[in-house]
C-alpha cells in the first residue's frame, strides 16, 4: 500500500485485515521502520489475532518511503495523512499505537478521530540527550560542520535533533480528549520517561493510566507478549469488538 502525503514523499504501508470493525494503526520509533526489528511485526500479528485490523507504516525518510528529512513536523503530517487515508477506507473506530518518538508524534497529530492511544516509552515533555555520546564524536561533528548528517537511510538536521528539546507537555497531553495508556519499562532511561510521564498524568482524560512494565527496555524487545497482553487488554476495553 502506498499513500501520498501532501508535501509529496509517498508512504508504505501494510495493512492486516481482522473483522473489519476496528484498526489500530501503528506509529514506529525515531529512525526505525515500520517492522521494528520484528517487534511491531509481533504485536500488530497480535492485535490483528485479538480481532482488529492493523496498519503498520514507515514514516518518510525511513524504511521502504520515499527519502526525506526526520523531523517532528515530517512525522506529524505523515500520521496525518495516514489517518486521513483509513477514514476513507471507510473505518470509523480507530485506535493509536506508537512507540517512543512515533507515540509522541502520535499525540500532536491527535484531531478528534481515535477512540484510544497507547504510548510506550513516549517521550511526553521535552528531553535532552547527550547526541554526542548517542552518534559519536566523528558523526556528530559531521552534523556540526554540514548541518546533515546521513545514517543509513535516514537523514537527520539539527532540527531533527532539536526537535526533543522543543516539546511541551502541556500542549501535548491537554488537547487530547481520548484514554490513553501510557507504559514505561524499568530501564534507566525508561524511569527518567516514566517520571515525566506521570507529572503529566492530570492532564490526561479521566479513564487514561500509567503502566510499568519492570525490567524491560526501552525496546521492549524481551517483554513483547507482555507488552501485547496489556495493549489487547487497553484495546478490548476502551475500543470493544462487537
Amino acid at each position: 500500500m502506498w499513500i501520498r502525503t501532501p508535501r509529496g514523499p509517498g508512504l508504505a504501508a501494510e495493512l492486516r485485515k481482522a473483522r473489519g470493525e476496528a484498526i489500530v494503526v501503528m506509529a514506529h520509533g525515531f529512525c526505525d521502520n515500520r517492522h521494528s526489528f520484528g517487534r511491531f511485526d509481533q504485536l500488530a500479528d497480535g492485535f490483528a489475532a485479538a480481532g482488529y485490523d492493523v496498519l503498520t507504516f514507515d514514516f518518510s525518510g525511513c524504511g521502504q518511503s520515499d527519502p526525506d528529512v526526520i523531523t517532528v513536523a515530517n512525522e506529524v503530517e505523515d500520521l496525518t495523512a495516514i489517518l486521513g487515508h483509513v477514514r476513507e477506507l471507510g473505518y470509523r473506530r480507530i485506535g493509536l499505537y506508537g512507540h517512543s518518538l512515533g507515540g509522541t508524534i502520535s499525540l500532536k497529530a491527535y484531531d478528534g478521530t481515535p477512540e484510544t492511544i497507547v504510548l510506550t516509552g513516549t517521550p511526553t515533555d521535552a528531553i535532552n540527550y547527550d547526541w554526542r555520546a548517542y552518534y559519536g564524536e566523528r558523526r556528530y561533528q559531521r552534523l556540526q560542520d554540514e548541518g546533515v548528517l546521513r545514517i543509513g537511510p535516514w537523514t537527520l538536521t539539527h532540527q531533527s535533533l532539536r526537535d526533543f528539546e522543543e516539546f511541551d507537555q502541556h500542549a501535548l497531553l491537554s488537547q487530547v480528549k481520548c484514554p490513553v495508556l501510557l507504559v514505561h519499562g524499568g530501564d534507566w532511561e525508561e524511569r527518567s520517561l516514566a517520571r515525566i510521564s506521570q507529572k503529566g498524568m492530570p492532564l490526561l482524560p479521566a479513564g487514561s493510566r500509567m503502566e510499568i512494565l519492570e525490567d524491560a527496555a526501552h525496546s521492549f524487545k524481551d517483554d513483547i507478549p507482555r507488552l501485547l497482553a496489556t495493549a489487547v487488554n487497553w484495546y478490548a476495553e476502551h475500543m470493544p469488538l462487537p
